[in-house]
């Protein structure tokens, strides 16, 4: 007779394991959901931020390489060619308004438009030996 009731006391404690090892599935499961729903919450509130900007707007952007590249950018009234590399971003020139050409996207591709807006830029910068 002492043998079934500690036979039978095994067999609790293992229930007893088993229902602890589903409750902290269960947990894992919950702590799980709520951190994939968080970084989606993040992610949506990100992008959403992204159309938002008044003030800023980049026009053209042409990738040189895969560390840098030239941007058209219209901030705070002006139109500014900048050129991005992975150390530094920099102000090549401000361009006037007129200077832009506005074409259909199927007039002609983006890097056309581009390639003529720095051969005036290029047509425009002083040279490199020069004292201006």
């Amino acid at each position: 007779m002492i043998k079934i009731l500690c036979a039978a006391g095994d067999w609790s404690k293992s229930f007893e394991m088993i229902g602890q090892f589903f409750y902290i599935l269960l947990i894992l499961a919950v702590v799980s959901v709520l951190a994939f729903l968080c970084a989606k919450g993040v992610a949506s509130a990100r992008l959403a931020s992204m159309g938002r900007a008044k003030n800023i707007q980049v026009l053209e952007t042409c990738c040189l390489n895969a560390q840098s590249g030239l941007h058209l950018v219209r901030a705070g009234g002006k139109t500014l060619l900048i050129g991005v590399t992975k150390e530094c971003i920099a102000v090549l020139a401000e361009v006037d308004a007129g200077e832009i050409q506005r074409e259909s996207p199927n007039a002609g591709g983006r890097f056309d438009r581009f390639e003529k807006l720095l051969a005036q830029f290029r047509a425009r910068a002083p040279e490199k030996g020069s004292n201006k």
